[in-house]
């Protein structure tokens, strides 16, 4: 995003009036050319409003992220090496995959304020609509390669899902192998994303994504769907930079604590938040698909399916879930 734009919407995000003589002024540019860049932001979803004699508002104030916010609300052990906002990315996860440093022993954390390029699992978008939502990646150097990943990101979940119960978010659950759910709704995704080599030098990206307001843009969503917003009385609502901070803050130590082999077992950890149990489901392979029972997850988190063939385990990376029982 081009800074004066950039600029332009860091001014407004106060919720208050602001008249185009004094952006144009701001900005170095004309009322003219203040017009024409209000009219660009609905491009990224940001709707402004103007009222003769007073300027240019937006419907409501948008909390941007702030990297010393943030960083002020997690505690010394839990600090990434580095922490990245930005105004606008195609992916935050492919921005911690080619980050140049390295990550040895220490996590990478990038947010954004929007995505254009956001993915999900399986190839699927993720709807990043600016300013409202949690777009998170972090990021680890590995020198002992790949081996031993297959929980990683069912631990991220859990991490996820525990910080929303901790704001008071009632019945969330987890949906194998990473979706978030408050009241059989997604509320949450985990996409983790890996290279290098199995025995040798790897780069493991987690990538989070957190609905915290209702907007216009999730109608498209091809499930049901809420947020933090719907879920939390107004009274309570958390502010964004401190709910970006408390969910870096539980996933690093809860996947530290994975990755130093000092972690419960997952599937004791896993089994009070699964949406799936005592559920009938399908499985899609490809153009396959599998109905069974649900249960439960194998040591390597494996997902197992019981019908007239027996009790069989499946990949999370060769298919996705559906409850036929439930709202899911």
């Amino acid at each position: 995003m081009e800074s004066k734009q950039y600029l332009l919407i860091q001014t407004l995000a106060d919720g208050k009036f602001h008249s185009g003589d004094d952006l144009g002024s701001l900005l170095g540019i004309t009322r003219a050319a203040v017009w024409k860049r209000i009219a660009q932001m609905k491009d990224i979803g940001l709707t402004v409003d103007s009222v003769r004699g007073k300027g240019y508002i937006l419907p409501s104030k948008i909390e941007l992220f702030d990297q010393d916010k943030i960083s002020q609300q997690i505690s010394p052990d839990c600090q990434p090496k580095a922490l990245v906002i930005l105004p606008m990315v195609d992916s935050t996860n492919t921005y911690a995959m080619e980050y140049p440093d390295h990550l040895e022993d220490k996590w990478l954390a990038v947010l954004a304020e929007t995505q254009t390029g956001g993915r999900g699992r399986r190839g699927r978008d993720w709807v990043s609509p600016f300013g409202g939502n949690l777009y998170l990646s972090l990021a680890m150097d590995l020198s002992n390669g790949l081996g031993g990943m297959d929980q990683l990101s069912l631990w991220v979940a859990i991490a996820v899902a525990n910080t929303l119960k901790q704001l008071g978010v009632q019945d969330v659950s987890l949906k194998w192998p990473n979706d978030v759910y408050a009241q059989s709704k997604k509320i949450a995704g985990i996409l983790l994303e890996a290279r290098g080599e199995a025995e040798g030098q790897a780069r493991v990206v987690i990538g989070i994504g957190v609905n915290l307001k209702a907007s216009e843009a999730l109608e498209s969503v091809d499930q049901p769907w809420t947020s933090v917003t719907d879920q939390l009385a107004k009274s309570v609502q958390p502010e964004r930079n401190a709910f970006a901070a408390l969910v870096i803050q539980n996933v690093i130590d809860l996947c530290s604590s994975y990755l130093t082999g000092e972690a419960p077992s997952l599937q004791t950890a896993w089994q009070p938040l699964d949406y799936l149990a005592d559920k009938d489901i399908v499985l899609t392979l490809g153009n396959n698909q599998v109905n069974g029972k649900y249960r439960g997850l194998t040591n390597e988190c494996h997902i197992l399916v019981e019908n007239d063939g027996g009790v069989i385990s499946y990949n999370a990376g060769e298919v996705s879930v559906r409850a036929t029982t439930g709202n899911a």
